[in-house]
């Protein structure tokens, strides 16, 4: 299979180097001499030669020079899981390993622009600088697409520009994930320190989201009239609430379990778990040098949270028309 695919994988460098490199001719053949040894590097896995191919155009895209891209690719290890390993052991991945937590728990919708602000030329501008930071703090692993259930031309009709907000992310390629499942779970868990819970995580973030995009009528000026974009305006505040009790949901299970360990008043049998019953087991481990006691009182700020943005008289209140919006 490796011969067989060497002369492929010759021609998709050398395209791909074309396009993204301004002075491929004057250096075609120093090129031509990357995509060779690339290919024979790469011992016919295609998903090899596409992330370091990448990864190397992109750092000479970003102001190195040829010389440091052919000393680059002697730096990557043959084999993907060679080739995961090298990317797990980037400094950047001990200060942002819970980003990758939370992806594994759940794929998320991407919280850093919602499509139901109007879109403002800042914003669009704005949307290269955000995929080059999730990029950088996530490498090779993570990327971003639209989900194909989006009603792209409704949005678009709205306005415009904004169904590039709608973004969900994912793991580059099931290998990554599987790699990072299988092989990295532990060393991901002990970066991101002791008691972190990627569910409380995703949980928080779906907060963060709906404060920081106000879900109010003036967010959509006119065009809150339009039946249409009305009805994507809720679905889009149901995803993020759906999310949020999706991650809640496996936390009561975990409080639950505990609970009827500790108590043998829970049943893991019977339903969800009750207010009464989480305070019931704060009692047991509600301090600060508990793991539980700390995941119990984020648990129960985060519901509290979430409450509060939608239902307090204080955040919630009605329109004119008596449609209800938050504002924070």
């Amino acid at each position: 299979m490796e011969d067989f695919t060497r002369d492929d994988m010759e021609l998709y460098v050398l395209g791909y180097s074309k396009e993204c490199i301004s002075d491929f001719r004057e250096n075609k053949d120093a090129w031509e001499g990357l995509a060779k040894e690339l290919s024979v590097k790469a011992e016919g896995i295609w998903l090899w030669t596409t992330l370091v191919v990448k990864s190397i155009l992109g750092r000479v895209r970003r102001g190195e020079g040829l010389g440091t891209a052919l000393s680059i690719l002697k730096e990557y290890p043959q084999g993907l899981d060679a080739l995961y390993g090298r990317i797990m052991n980037f400094p950047v991945y001990a200060a942002d390993v819970r980003f990758f937590l939370v992806g594994l728990a759940d794929p998320i919708e991407a919280a850093a622009n919602d499509w139901n602000r109007a879109p403002k030329d800042t914003d669009l501008d704005e949307l290269p600088v955000i995929r080059n930071r999730l990029h950088n703090r996530c490498k090779d692993f993570l990327e971003i697409f639209a989900p194909n259930h989006v009603d792209h031309e409704l949005i678009k009709k709205s306005y415009p520009e904004n169904h590039v907000y709608w973004a969900r992310v994912t793991f580059v390629h099931r290998s990554a994930r599987d790699f990072l499942e299988a092989e990295h779970k532990t060393a991901l868990r002990q970066h991101a320190g002791e008691g972190f819970s990627s569910r409380l995580g995703g949980m928080a973030m779906m907060i963060a989201s709906l404060k920081f995009n106000e879900y109010s009528a003036s967010s959509f000026g006119n065009n809150f009239d339009h039946v249409g974009t009305r009805r994507v305006m809720y679905e889009w505040l149901n995803g993020k609430v759906e999310n949020f009790f999706r991650c809640a949901s496996t936390i009561d299970d975990i409080l639950r379990t505990e609970l009827s360990t500790l108590t043998g008043t829970a049943n893991p049998t019977n339903g969800r778990v009750g207010t009464t019953d989480v305070r019931r087991l704060g009692k047991f481990f509600y301090n600060h040098s508990s793991t539980t006691g700390r995941m119990v009182e984020q648990y129960l700020k985060l519901i509290h949270q979430l409450e509060e943005l939608l239902f307090s008289p204080k955040r919630a209140h009605w329109s004119e028309d008596r449609r209800p919006h938050v504002i924070d």
